[in-house]
């Protein structure tokens, strides 16, 4: 299946809440922020909706939804990706991730022996950038040998996974 075809959420439209073509972007940051989803929003223009939520667990996190009105093209598809986790990134996380629904906010989803949850990209504060399938390819999430690389980092950064 392809990357197109597996990116769903469970997202709410006009008739209720249901699967949606969409990602879910999160970041991990060290301290309180204020995000204005504006950014990600002039990102990805009329080719999605865009809600944010601060989740405030061991870790600050911040998530993004975003329901997929219309994907854009094959070629311009990754730096959208990039750019909605670089902008996380400017704003303080020291890593940015995004995935399906399976993908969660803790960050125990980079430890390959308790995450069950899919990564479909990673960008850290050093500029590493894991992606490992473009929209039209076949689908692939990270690794296991990727998601044990960002928990280093994200060990050596002080945070707890």
């Amino acid at each position: 299946m392809t990357t197109k075809d597996s990116l769903w959420i469970v997202a709410f439209d006009g008739e209720g809440q249901n699967e949606l073509s969409g990602m879910i972007f999160y970041g991990v940051f060290k301290h309180q922020i204020y995000f204005d989803n504006t950014l990600i929003k002039n990102i990805w223009g009329e080719f999605a909706k865009i809600e944010n939520q601060v989740w405030y667990q061991d870790n600050l996190v911040c998530s993004i939804q975003v329901v997929i009105n219309s994907f854009p093209n094959n070629e311009n598809w990754e730096s959208f990706i990039q750019d909605t986790l670089n902008t996380l990134i400017t704003c303080g996380a020291h890593a940015a991730w995004c995935g399906d629904e399976s993908c969660y906010a803790s960050l125990e989803i980079f430890d390959p022996e308790q995450s069950a949850g899919n990564i479909y990209s990673c960008l850290l504060k050093n500029k590493s950038w894991f992606i490992n399938a473009s929209l039209e390819d076949e689908i692939e999430f990270l690794s296991d040998d990727q998601l044990i690389q960002i928990k280093q980092f994200l060990e050596q950064e002080g945070f707890k996974v």
